[in-house]
């Protein structure tokens, strides 16, 4: 049995073709807006306490300790009280005293970032916190006492040494 006998051959073509048109349309709709809505890793809802690992190449951890020692600076001396509780959050950072090999052949470094109560204003990742977020330090614009080659300087160390994320664990409280 025909399912579209009562339609022309041409007709039931150009159903086909409109169907399957309006729904490459509808998806790659969706794929663009999924795309932009794509939530940041490195910004919390909530401040529930977590564990965040960064893989470092191995050759590079002093750029990556650098990095996060002038932020929790800059966030110390800013008038901006949202920056100065994030940088209170950048205190408990721990290497890990092992090796390790990554699949595409690099040495890397385990850094995990010991967040009590991470901020919910601010991303953790740096192009945001340096650049875009507006409680950030929006580096290069008016009113920022961040430069834009400073905050280059910056971003750059993090840039030479990051490798991945590695992990990003909330925890929940055991016991009383």
């Amino acid at each position: 049995m025909e399912r579209f006998g009562w339609m022309a051959t041409g007709k039931r073509a150009a159903l086909l073709v409109g169907i399957a048109s309006m729904l490459s349309v509808a998806s790659g709709s969706v794929a663009v807006h999924a795309q932009a809505a794509a939530p940041d890793p490195l910004k919390f809802a909530t401040n529930t306490p977590m564990v965040v690992g960064f893989q470092v190449l191995a050759d590079k951890t002093k750029d990556w300790e650098e990095y996060w020692s002038s932020l929790r600076a800059l966030c110390a001396k800013s008038e901006s009280a949202d920056l100065k509780a994030f940088g209170e959050t950048l205190t408990k950072m721990y290497k890990v005293d092992q090796a390790f090999t990554m699949q595409d052949g690099k040495a890397t470094t385990l850094y995990l970032l010991w967040l009590d109560s991470p901020s919910t204003v601010l991303s953790y990742q740096p192009v945001p916190v340096l650049f875009t977020e507006p409680a950030g330090f929006n580096a290069g614009k008016e009113g920022s006492k961040l430069t834009q080659p400073d905050a280059m300087a910056l971003f750059e160390k993090f840039k030479v040494s990051f490798h991945s994320i590695g992990v990003s664990w909330k925890l929940g409280k055991v016991g009383g």
